[in-house]
């Protein structure tokens, strides 16, 4: 497909909106299989800043990872706020916020801003760089600990 085509700024838009979207509502492996359904096979998820101190997973890492906190999260609402893509690099970048219930622990949000490479058909996301607020990243880290402890 050509870095110029209508086709490929579509699929990568409806790509980035599938896979932000897929944080909507109650998180359950439905949202974990959603989530993945968006990546290509070698993807690697990246979370930023490194204060958030969480490695670079793949696939699999990812999903055993979400799976310590389906169940947990409840009226997720992600926002897109803005978006850009660039075609010749097969990147787009979304800034976004989420809403959400932690069970055990009350209403709680975070912004994000998303960098997402693609496959040449701008269905498969190859490459997640999610730079998020550190500090309510780690609040609710500790909040969902803290609820386990009781």
């Amino acid at each position: 497909m050509s870095s110029n085509s209508p086709q490929l700024a579509k699929s990568m838009r409806a790509t980035t909106e599938g896979f932000l979207y897929a944080w909507n509502g109650d998180w359950t492996s439905e949202t974990r299989r959603t989530s993945l359904s968006y990546r290509a096979p070698q993807c690697q998820h990246i979370m930023r800043p490194a204060t958030v101190a969480t490695p670079p997973r793949s696939n699999e890492e990812w999903g055993e990872y979400f799976t310590h906190i389906e169940g947990r999260i409840f009226d997720g609402k992600m926002v897109i706020l803005d978006y850009f893509a660039d075609l010749s690099s097969r990147r787009a970048v979304a800034h976004s916020t989420l809403t959400a219930t932690a069970k055990g622990v009350g209403d709680w949000s975070n912004e994000y801003m998303w960098l997402l490479d693609f496959d040449e058909t701008g269905e498969k996301i190859t490459t997640i760089k999610e730079m998020l607020d550190s500090a309510a990243t780690q609040n609710i880290r500790a909040a969902l600990k803290a609820a386990d402890a009781k």
